[in-house]
């Protein structure tokens, strides 16, 4: 009984000591590297909050986006319900829009906030291994840009990943129809608004 009770108070006094040395281990990393974590993870927040407002595992539309078969992401797509519509075109490496060029970028067409509409959201997204990746995620606001990577899992749902570091977050988008009826008239308002397109 004796003997247990040694290896019982032993057992609970490395379990103590172990876990000094990790709260020391903890307590020795600089401020500054602790500050750059914070900043990191607040920024990942308002990139979240500004454009990519749905999560990952959001459930799919109710269908009402749906549209036929097609292997391009090319198109408009909502960021989520009642989020920016973005239209993601085929570009240049500058972001200039040029049909079969070799990159994928998305701007702004309309959103809550008016002047981001007409910003430059994606750039540089190329072809690799059944999904676009080494683009860039921008924030129109702060211009501050993120790595990213476009997935297209069916023809109407798009993932985006977005990294900061070893920081990284995903969320579904859903293709809109191309007629622009649900888009909203709004005023000349910001500098990067886009014209509206005229009805056919």
């Amino acid at each position: 009984m004796e003997c247990r009770r040694e290896n019982y108070s032993g057992r609970v006094g490395e379990m103590m000591q172990s876990l000094r040395n990790r709260v020391q281990a903890t307590a020795a990393i600089p401020a500054w590297m602790r500050r750059l974590a914070i900043f990191m993870l607040v920024a990942i927040v308002m990139l979240d909050q500004l454009v990519l407002p749905a999560r990952a595992d959001a459930p799919p539309g109710d269908g009402s986006y749906a549209v036929p078969f097609a292997s391009s992401v090319t198109g408009r797509w909502r960021t989520g319900r009642g989020g920016s519509l973005v239209e993601i075109f085929r570009c240049s490496s500058d972001g200039m829009e040029r049909p079969g060029g070799p990159f994928l970028c998305g701007r702004i067409i309309n959103a809550k906030r008016a002047e981001v509409e007409g910003h430059l959201l994606l750039a540089g997204f190329r072809p690799k291994n059944g999904a676009w990746r080494k683009g860039r995620i921008i924030d129109p606001r702060s211009r501050s840009t993120y790595r990213g990577r476009l997935t297209l899992l069916a023809p109407d749902r798009l993932e985006i990943r977005g990294c900061l570091l070893m920081f990284c977050r995903a969320q579904i988008w859903e293709r809109v129809p191309g007629d622009f009826d649900q888009i909203p008239e709004r005023g000349p308002v910001g500098t990067g608004n886009l014209p509206r397109p005229a009805s056919p």
